[in-house]
């Protein structure tokens, strides 16, 4: 299955992109058998508002930089008409909030200004993919320094960096604990989870983009296919009411 590149603000290719077990296996832990859910619980993501380095396209993993003030107006901007009751992102029904650890993440958090009532925690599983020695460099310097002009994240290791395997991984530990520790209650009908189905993540560019990958369970490669601009939001869920399709609803949202 190949994605492609999304029209900015729509659906992939106008539809919803869904992935089905091939192998007979449960997407959930444990392979317990699910049930549909009356509600169709979201992983919300959004990536952090511009900074100085993503604005010229550096690669920012663990440097803390802030948002620019392009990033910020661009967060707040994207706040106040896709967050909010019966809007989008509906603070009511937001279970937990997760963040990445780096400033730029914190920042746009922050911007959102959410309920004190919404639980959030900073977690290291959406800290951005490690470039190694590759930190702040572009991918045409990068290129002119390996010899490699076909040099690319989703495929070649940065020396002292996470390979792209690493980066699956560690992207695999966090759905499962989405559909495991919170979404899988929506689906046995958990009056709470019913209530508050929905996630959020605050993180960064790259690893939300393998993240939408992941979740449709397609190789990591594919995330080449999902731009995700800063401040960009996008929607995962599920068709069907089955918590064995997940799906990708919307993509790279911007206001």
């Amino acid at each position: 299955m190949i994605v492609e590149t999304p029209r900015q603000g729509c659906p992939i290719d106008g539809e919803t992109v869904t992935a089905v077990p091939q192998d007979g296996k449960s997407l959930v832990s444990g392979n317990k058998k699910s049930k549909t859910s009356p509600v169709n619980p979201k992983v919300f993501i959004l990536r952090h508002g511009q900074t100085e380095w993503s604005e010229i396209g550096k690669r920012t993993s663990f440097t803390d930089l802030p948002l620019t003030e392009k990033g910020r107006t661009l967060v707040q901007r994207s706040a106040s008409t896709m967050l909010g009751t019966g809007k989008l992102i509906d603070p009511s029904k937001l279970r937990k909030v997760y963040v990445s650890p780096r400033l730029r993440a914190q920042e746009t958090l922050k911007l959102l200004d959410l309920p004190e009532s919404v639980p959030v925690e900073t977690t290291e599983l959406l800290r951005e993919f490690e470039y190694g020695e590759f930190e702040g460099m572009k991918t045409s310097d990068i290129k002119k320094l390996t010899g490699n002009d076909k040099w690319e994240t989703w495929i070649d290791p940065a020396p002292g960096g996470e390979t792209p395997q690493q980066v699956s991984d560690r992207i695999d530990e966090l759905i499962d604990l989405v559909r495991t520790r919170h979404h899988q209650l929506s689906f046995e009908h958990e009056e709470e989870a019913l209530e508050k189905p929905d996630i959020l993540f605050v993180a960064h560019g790259h690893i939300l983009r393998g993240l939408g990958a992941r979740w449709i369970r397609l190789d990591i490669r594919h995330a080449r296919g999902l731009q995700l601009d800063a401040g960009g939001v996008g929607v995962l869920a599920y068709e069907h009411g089955s918590i064995e399709e997940p799906a990708i609803t919307r993509w790279n949202l911007i206001q």
